[in-house]
């Protein structure tokens, strides 16, 4: 039993859902009022989907189609009413609540050609006002997300300061977010809330299994989150939402052509019958690949039913699946000669990656007063069969893994009008079973490409099941109406039941542990405090922690090394602080500072005597940077956004072996700069249509931990056209890598296989046609 607990903090979770539960009954009895209004533009017109904020902390409605909104039971008193929405300048208002009579606040909006994001959902499973969020959160919407069609997680994901995908090869990844390039255990990837994975399963390529091309929105925390999503959430937490049906019926066709024989097709088709609602989306995506041997295939369909069940109660269902095949697994990395002149080259074409990812959620919210209370309920299944294209050297295996899930997430919020202050409690509870088969092989080879393969002994088989309870709480409380304390702890206790289905093995390059249980718990604080010094001006400063749970693979694939099974969790401390700001109605501002630091941090160190790596927890490393993000529209058809960051990675102490000694060093594939600026010229003769030119700069940083060799970074421009034709019908074109600029997505360099690159694609066309029905 590995515990991380202070004794003494865990009275404080209890009192906290303690006091929500049983908060004074004068709390009710002071709501009393009621607040309505409109929100129309100068022109007259109604503001449909404004954000209308009430209170501290505040309660949050959406104007309808005629630009209505309406609060009840409104405590007496003076009440500050906030009102934004996209292409307008956000509004502060006062309400005088004195009498239980209804008090109208009409709203005039002016507009603005750039806004700050108006909310968020993700820092703490409930929407609020991003203007007095104490955390960097970025957002990206369905504007956005509909007219760039990523390719790639990377087309759309990093667009936000400070976050970087890589592309491993068809729509696999590295992340990194305050953190390195890496395939390492630090994120939680959701999809509308709920875990893509379970922690005991982690996947780095999680973003492949959301259709995130025909997603609604997409939230990134950037830094931990654990105390409201437990373990993954270290380097950050991305949060992608499905797309809400439409009021109409509505339906629209994307077909996409382009280089290596790309050929996409993104459907959807949505509309409302009464208390229903129904969206279905369909993304069907092949593609020979650029490289020799790795072809990609992508089938991926959500669905995702709204149903009223009256004015305060709502309940929606989620059903989402993606099936992925990769022959070549992408492709491999390459030596420097055939890097430079022969990229399309893949060494490893009998490599192959299938994915089934399938999920199923219901989410309850029932609304009632100063109450709510929400339940999802959802079942996962998983399963990857894969030949690691990067083993093949020096330890060639094939591997079968799967897990099913059942889980629910509980929440229950309480506005305490007394105390001016908001808290939530809640409960995660999930149960996950799965296996592991991994079974040696002997390729052939002609000369440095792998041609066929031998099966040999099976190396790892054993059955594994997580478990996971994690009750938490929350407090928002309003210091002052422009100032707000965010508090919250969570306490996960999760841990796993590991069957050995084959002998316990203490030598050799596979060892094997016997049958065993493993369990951690952790106590997550957070606290934080935001300023609105003005409805278009906000500062913000927090402290957060961290930690990330050994996965199975970490515990029980013991490789070489002496023992996993006694892996300490990783754990993390932040300190961050930032601006939000508009500008004159013309620019939007967001700077972060931000200080982590990492304790027994579960690194991999490649062993050049043998070829393996192995897994150990290895004293600490520090992560500092700085990240912007701007938008600037000097004229209504043009719009400048940028994102750049700063950020040091080094390693505090990491000894791997007597005589290998990072400590001091900065960490490999921690790239200082990261920028990502974009030109937008929207021409009114093109009737929403837009011209794009994207500047992408990854900076250089250290290939290997000894920081003996670095890969000097890279620059490339995309360019994109979206153009409307007759009504409903629009084509586009893209194209990315306009330089034709030889760079890598990743690199690195150890004694055995010297400087290795993966290639990044050349440069490549695509064009498309969408057409839009019902509309």
């Amino acid at each position: 039993m590995k515990v991380s607990l202070k004794p003494c903090c865990v009275p404080a979770l209890a009192a906290l859902a303690v006091l929500m539960l049983f908060s004074p009954a004068t709390a009710q009895a002071q709501f009393s009022g009621i607040v309505e209004g409109t929100v129309t533009s100068k022109a007259g017109e109604p503001v449909v989907g404004a954000s209308v904020a009430l209170g501290a902390p505040a309660r949050l409605a959406r104007t309808d189609s005629l630009g209505r909104y309406a609060f009840d039971r409104v405590p007496l008193g003076d009440q500050r009413i906030e009102v934004r929405a996209l292409g307008f300048k956000p509004v502060a208002r006062l309400a005088e609540v004195r009498t239980p009579e209804p008090i109208r606040v009409d709203v005039v909006l002016e507009t603005s050609v750039v806004t700050l994001p108006d909310v968020v959902v993700s820092t703490t499973r409930d929407a609020r006002l991003a203007s007095r969020t104490a955390m960097s959160v970025e957002v990206i919407g369905t504007r956005e997300i509909a007219e760039t069609r990523a390719h790639h997680p990377a087309d759309i994901v990093n667009r936000a300061p400070g976050v970087y995908v890589s592309n491993a090869g068809g729509e696999g990844h590295f992340t990194a977010i305050r953190q390195p390039i890496s395939t390492k255990a630090l994120y939680a990837y959701l999809e509308d809330g709920v875990p893509t994975r379970s922690t005991g399963f982690f996947n780095h390529n999680a973003l492949y299994e959301i259709n995130l091309p025909q997603a609604g929105r997409i939230e990134v925390i950037k830094g931990p989150g654990s105390a409201i999503y437990g373990s993954d959430a270290v380097g950050g937490v991305v949060n992608s939402f499905t797309r809400a049906p439409s009021d109409t019926p509505e339906a629209e066709l994307f077909v996409e052509g382009g280089s290596a024989t790309y050929l996409r097709a993104l459907g959807t088709a949505s509309g409302k019958l009464g208390a229903s609602g129904l969206r279905a989306d369909g993304n069907f995506t092949t593609s020979d690949g650029w490289r020799d041997g790795a072809s990609y295939d992508r089938q991926s369909g959500t669905v995702r039913w709204d149903f009223a069940l009256g004015s305060t109660t709502q309940l929606k269902t989620v059903a989402s699946v993606s099936h992925i095949d990769q022959p070549g697994d992408g492709g491999s990395d390459l030596p420097l000669d055939d890097f430079e002149n022969q990229p399309t080259r893949v060494y490893t074409p009998i490599a192959f990656r299938r994915v089934v990812a399938a999920r199923v959620s219901s989410e309850l919210q029932v609304r009632r007063g100063a109450s709510t209370f929400g339940a999802t309920v959802y079942t996962r299944y998983n399963t990857l069969d894969l030949m690691p294209s990067w083993q093949l050297s020096f330890d060639p295996q094939v591997w079968e893994s799967e897990h099913r899930s059942i889980g629910v997430l509980a929440r229950y919020q309480r506005e305490i009008s007394d105390l001016n202050t908001s808290l939530s409690t809640g409960v995660d509870l999930e149960y996950t079973p799965g296996s592991r088969l991994e079974t040696g092989i002997t390729p052939a080879r002609d000369g440095p490409v792998f041609t066929s393969y031998t099966t040999g002994d099976v190396q790892y088989d054993y059955d594994v099941a997580f478990w996971q309870v994690s009750p938490y709480a929350q407090a928002d409380i309003a210091l002052l109406p422009s100032v707000q304390l965010d508090a919250g702890l969570r306490f996960d206790n999760l841990g796993y039941n590991y069957d050995n289905n084959l002998e316990p093995l203490a030598s050799g390059r596979h060892r094997r542990p016997a049958s065993t249980e493993v369990s951690f718990a952790r106590l997550s604080p957070k606290i934080g405090v935001s300023w609105e010094v003005k409805p278009s001006v906000s500062v913000f400063g927090s402290f957060r922690t961290a930690f990330r749970a050994p996965s199975e693979s970490q515990l029980f694939r013991q490789g070489s090394a002496e023992s996993t099974v006694d892996l300490e969790p990783m754990k993390a401390e932040s300190y961050e602080a930032g601006v939000r700001a508009l500008v004159g109605g013309v620019a939007t501002v967001e700077a972060t500072v931000y200080a982590m630091k990492l304790h027994d941090d579960i690194l991999t160190f490649f062993n050049p005597a043998d070829g393996l790596r192995l897994t150990q927890n290895a004293g600490s490393t520090t992560h500092r940077g700085i990240e912007v993000g701007v938008g600037v529209s000097p004229v209504s058809e043009v719009r400048l956004d940028a994102a750049v960051s700063y950020a040091r990675h080094r390693y505090d102490t990491w000894q791997p072996s007597v005589t290998d000694d990072y400590s001091g060093n900065e960490m490999e594939l921690a790239p200082r700069v990261l920028t990502n600026t974009r030109i937008t010229w929207r021409p009114e003769v093109l009737r929403g249509g837009l011209l794009a030119l994207e500047w992408v700069r990854l900076g250089s940083y250290f290939m290997d931990p000894a920081n003996t060799h670095k890969y000097d970074g890279h620059n490339l421009l995309n360019l994109q056209a979206n153009v409307p034709v007759v009504d409903h019908l629009q084509l586009t074109g893209r194209l990315t890598n306009l330089g034709d600029v030889r760079y890598a997505e990743t690199s690195s360099f150890n004694a055995q296989q010297g400087e290795r690159f993966r290639p990044g694609a050349p440069r490549q066309v695509f064009v498309g046609a969408q057409y839009r029905f019902g509309q």
